[in-house]
């Protein structure tokens, strides 16, 4: 599976500020690794991984991914 990538695309600064890469650009990196624990969805722009879709912007479930 190709999945498009382009960081550009997110920005932390629009985003809900409950989505991963807000709490990276805020450096809130004990609460990334609570929310990537068991992680089942990939993020095509940034590559995280999180726990739950609602923490990332373009999520990917893992088990889905080639």
């Amino acid at each position: 599976m190709t999945m498009p990538v382009n960081l550009a695309d997110c920005d932390p600064e629009s985003h809900h500020k409950e989505l991963l890469c807000a709490f990276a650009d805020r450096k809130q990196m004990l609460t990334i690794a609570r929310l990537a624990k068991d992680g089942e969805y990939f993020c095509t722009l940034c590559g995280r991984v999180a726990s739950e879709a609602k923490y990332i912007c373009a999520p990917v479930l893992l088990s889905r991914i080639d």
